[in-house]
């Protein structure tokens, strides 16, 4: 860390990797927290959800970043707890007829819109990145830090 006057400013070098990987973890969880929040503001203000819809949306979000902040803390059950939510994105993602449309209309070489990219990016890409670098950060760290049990052959 160095201090510049009053203020200190941390400094990356010297970071631990437990706090780059929640560092990085919890930037997954903000970025497809925010790409989620903007496509759920623009589909209900050009009126194309239900209310009910968005506030289901606003609730998922702020679990999130609930989430997120304990993950940034370094806390590893929030850290599970965030691959539950990833794998939840993408199933409920999966699991949507409109989200399904909106992706088929894509691989067949339509126009991609904002909302299509919105939700690739929200629901897609760093749900993955988040559930990626959490199993490569865990397989690092070792069973100990997921509370898996090693096994003994």
């Amino acid at each position: 860390m160095k201090i510049s006057g009053k203020v200190i400013i941390p400094d990356p070098i010297c970071m631990t990797k437990m706090a780059k990987d929640s560092l990085f973890l919890s930037s997954f969880m903000l970025a497809s927290s925010a790409f989620v929040s903007i496509g759920a503001f623009l589909l209900r203000y050009y009126s194309m959800v239900p209310v009910m819809l968005t506030y289901l949306t606003a609730a998922a979000v702020l679990s999130v970043l609930i989430t997120s902040f304990f993950v940034h803390r370094g806390s590893r059950l929030a850290m599970n707890i965030g691959v539950i939510l990833s794998a939840l994105a993408i199933l409920s993602s999966l699991s949507s007829i409109s989200h399904l449309e909106a992706m088929t209309r894509i691989f067949r070489g339509g126009l991609i819109t904002v909302l299509d990219l919105l939700e690739i990016l929200g629901f897609y890409a760093f749900p993955l990145l988040y559930i990626f670098y959490w199993a490569v950060a865990a397989r690092k760290r070792g069973p100990k830090s997921t509370g898996l049990k090693e096994s003994r052959d």
